[in-house]
């Protein structure tokens, strides 16, 4: 305890938490710690045969109800990596309103006893993000895709799975960041539960032929080849009496980013891992 040591280099803590399925290696819950296995005390080094990741809990069992032999095998073959997915991990917003910023652009919605869903995103009558009222809880949906349109990234009812096929998963505090993979499809997503606020605060990523950039002033791009030209720039949708906030739609001959009511009839299902 207290003693000086170097970080981890951050291209070992990315190897270990891609080796790791972005997760405990023991029960893969997505919240960890980087542990050296032999302790650092003894080792004065940050190699990553010797890190591995382990939630709080495994974390202080380490060495009291947990030998370092299952340790080891649990790094060899971390249970995320089998499963292909994270650990479920609860998200928790309570209240009547919720708060959504993508990019600098924001939506507001306030639930009554009328209407109890909302749909703050939607791209080709798809709920990219999506929130339920039910009784004293708001549960929040996303989905998001890599460009073969499979997902990276589930939300349901407020509990969240990750692909581990991604090349990288860092979530630091609140802010949630997928890379899917080395140079592009970028996510980076904080949520503020005491506020029941979410902020997608930059995206570049594609989804049904769309691609979506959120750039570092908030400026939302929306192109695609196949749907003549994108939008930027979009403003609006603070209106708390609206279904839906930003809608990114094809009309065959025309490309819309719109704000206001969608029709909730045609929008799909989310989808599952599997």
């Amino acid at each position: 305890m207290g003693e000086n040591r170097d970080a981890i280099p951050e291209e070992i803590r990315r190897e270990v938490r891609r080796s790791c399925g972005f997760g405990c290696a023991i029960c893969g819950l997505p919240i960890y710690d980087y542990d050296h296995i032999i302790e650092y005390s003894e080792v004065k080094e940050h190699k990553f045969e010797n890190l591995v990741l382990l939630c709080p809990n495994h974390h202080r069992s380490k060495n009291k109800t947990i030998p370092l032999s299952e340790i080891q095998k649990a790094k060899n073959d971390p249970i995320n990596l089998r499963t292909g997915t994270t650990l479920p991990e609860m998200i928790n917003f309570r209240g009547n309103k919720i708060d959504v910023f993508i990019g600098s652009n924001h939506y507001s919605k306030v639930f009554d006893n009328i209407r109890n869903e909302t749909y703050p995103l939607v791209i080709d009558n798809v709920p990219v993000i999506s929130f339920r009222k039910d009784m004293d809880k708001i549960l929040l949906s996303i989905t998001i895709y890599n460009s073969s349109n499979e997902p990276l990234l589930i939300i349901e009812d407020n509990e969240m799975i990750m692909s581990t096929i991604v090349w990288d998963i860092t979530y630091i505090g609140n802010t949630l960041r997928i890379d899917s993979n080395e140079v592009s499809q970028v996510i980076v997503i904080h949520f503020d539960v005491n506020r029941s606020v979410i902020s997608l605060q930059r995206a570049n990523y594609s989804f049904n032929n769309w691609h979506i950039t959120i750039d570092s002033k908030g400026e939302v791009l929306c192109t695609s080849p196949e749907k003549m030209r994108g939008f930027s720039g979009v403003s609006g949708g603070n209106n708390p009496n609206a279904s839906s906030g930003f809608v990114i739609i094809d009309y065959s001959s025309n490309t819309g980013f719109l704000i206001g009511e969608g029709d909730l009839n045609k929008y799909k299902p989310l989808v599952k891992f599997g």
